[in-house]
């Protein structure tokens, strides 16, 4: 994490279950000290409305701020149809 350049973005898409709607979510990388390796990212309140709503295919991306990628990953199921 200390590798990333300030204003770092990370962008979340999800699929939930029994749904083919793109879900996506932004948000900004903050000051992270220096021991840190490691960085959680939550959907809660209104962006995760009922536990049966999962999200079954999911891809997170991190850009700089001049969105310019600089890491992504996937889950199996995100290149499927």
């Amino acid at each position: 994490l200390r590798y990333l350049p300030p204003k770092t973005n990370i962008f979340l898409s999800i699929i939930r279950f029994g749904g083919a709607e793109l879900q996506q979510f932004k948000f900004t990388l903050p000051m992270i000290d220096n021991g840190k390796r490691e960085i959680l990212l939550g959907l809660t309140g209104k962006d995760w409305v009922r536990e049966e709503n999962k999200p079954i295919a999911w891809q997170i991306e991190f850009k700089n701020s001049k969105d310019e990628l600089l890491f992504f990953k996937k889950s199996f199921l995100w290149d499927h149809d």
